[in-house]
């Protein structure tokens, strides 16, 4: 699977407005966004994912 081109692919709105407020630290967004949803989230894509990826991917992602 290719990586997703956008935060709504994997997270919720709600998802997305907190981790807005966490930019641009990943960290945080990992440990509060992300890991509290990786069972969706990997649902979501369809596969296993790294955390921290996609925190750095999240990061990235709202930052353009």
């Amino acid at each position: 699977m290719t990586a997703p081109t956008n935060v709504s692919q994997f997270l919720t709105p709600e998802q997305v407005r907190r981790a807005k407020t966490l930019m641009p630290d990943a960290k945080k967004i990992r440990e509060t966004v992300i890991k509290p949803n990786m069972v969706a989230i990997d649902e979501k894509l369809g596969q296993k994912n790294d955390p921290m990826y996609l925190s750095y991917l999240v990061v990235y992602l709202l930052g353009e």
